[in-house]
């Protein structure tokens, strides 16, 4: 994978032979590159992996055959990391039991989602975590555990934070469990973008439990994932908060057993674009999409999105809107017990109607509140519904 701003030098070798600047090479299928390469002209490649110079990769294991015995005496070791530089630690399989501070430049990968695990206990301190992330880097191919002991529970337990910070996540289990006031899977503060793919997250405890966390500017695009909230009180399978943008795709979203509140995906003040995704919530109060505040940029965008599954698990609203938010539903199946939409109307008059637009949709269960404006949507029973939803 090629991260974006890194800048490349390779050695081009092909059956042992040099490709001179001057030549040109046409060709097709998989290529794999060693070493430095010069170019000069164009040069246009598709599905490229790009490795760190075997200098830069550093091997981690416990027992004792790698380099070092540690992640954080590897990370330790690196100090001339940059964009020249850039560095691969790879884990051996093996429970490693530590807090990784990430470095710039330097990825860390695993020996597999099962294999290798860091994990910390919690913590009495909020932005304390097992790894906290670094730009221009990545964690894939492992898992991320922060839990708290039954007989010595933490206040906090959170197995990734990025603040400040633009890392990749792959191929990543993330559990945060234990807590007594609040679980984080991932959190993601003061302008932290996250690029998070193929990533199983769980999360439960005391309090509020969290599967993706993002605030202040914090810009995450999640594919190809699973995120449970499983807790005892507030449940999130995704929060927002404070002008934020999501993109979500391929996505499934859980949020189940809370005793006071249960949301799959919760924007507030925030953008969010959601693509093939599934965001269930059961049990009181549930929401499978909750959208708070009008949004300055972006809106709401939900495209081939469900809110209940084979097992007819369903939220008491598929899509809430209150406070000005907006939305734009498309090719979806929105249920809800209560309502399928719910626009919850400003009686103050401070941010105007929530409102929700919708196309080719199926709406189980009526519509209720602010303005609503349907295009070829039809309820449970196939029966075609009017321009205003009714």
């Amino acid at each position: 994978m090629v991260k974006p701003g890194k800048n490349i030098l390779l050695t081009l070798i092909i059956c042992g032979i040099l490709i001179p600047a001057a030549n040109t090479l046409a060709g097709s299928g998989d290529m794999t590159v060693s070493g430095d390469l010069a170019v000069g002209g164009s040069l246009t490649v598709g599905n490229v992996v790009i490795n760190p110079s075997p200098k830069n990769i550093l091997s981690v294991s416990k027992d004792g055959n790698g380099n070092y015995a540690t992640i954080t005496a590897a990370l330790a070791s690196i100090t001339d990391n940059d964009v020249n530089h850039h560095y691969l630690i790879k884990v051996a399989p093996g429970d490693y039991i530590e807090q990784v501070v990430m470095k710039p430049y330097v990825d860390i990968a695993g020996s597999g989602m099962t294999n290798t695990v860091i994990r910390y206990l919690g913590s009495t301190s909020e932005s304390d975590a097992t790894v906290k992330g670094a730009s221009n880097a990545e964690l894939r191919d492992l898992k991320v555990l922060a839990n708290s002991l039954i007989l010595l529970p933490k206040f906090y337990c959170t197995a990734i934070r990025n603040e400040n910070a633009s890392t990749w996540i792959t191929n990543v289990a993330i559990l945060a469990s234990g807590s007594t006031q609040a679980s984080y899977g991932i959190r993601n503060v003061d302008h932290a973008d996250a690029i998070m793919r193929n990533v199983a997250i769980t999360v439960s405890g005391g309090g509020y439990s969290y599967g993706a966390y993002s605030e202040d500017y914090s810009d995450v695009t999640i594919t190809g994932s699973t995120i449970t909230a499983n807790g005892t009180g507030y449940n999130y399978g995704m929060y927002t908060d404070d002008l934020c943008e999501t993109t979500m795709t391929d996505a499934k979203l859980f949020s189940t057993g809370g005793s006071t509140r249960n949301y799959a995906v919760y924007n507030n003040h925030c953008s969010a674009t959601l693509i093939r995704v599934t965001a269930i919530a059961s049990g009181s109060n549930s929401y499978g999409v909750y959208n708070r505040l009008h949004q300055t940029s972006g809106g709401i965008v939900l495209a081939d999105v469900t809110t209940t599954n084979h097992m007819w698990m369903q939220p008491e609203y598929g899509v809430y809107n209150t406070l000005g938010a907006s939305v734009r539903i498309l090719k979806s199946i929105v249920v809800g017990s209560v309502n399928a939409v719910y626009n919850n109307q400003d009686v103050s008059g401070t941010y105007g109607l929530s409102s929700a637009r919708i196309a080719d949709s199926m709406l189980y269960n009526a519509v209720a509140g602010g303005e609503f404006t349907c295009v070829g949507c039809y309820d449970g029973e196939f029966g075609s519904l009017g321009i205003h939803c009714e």
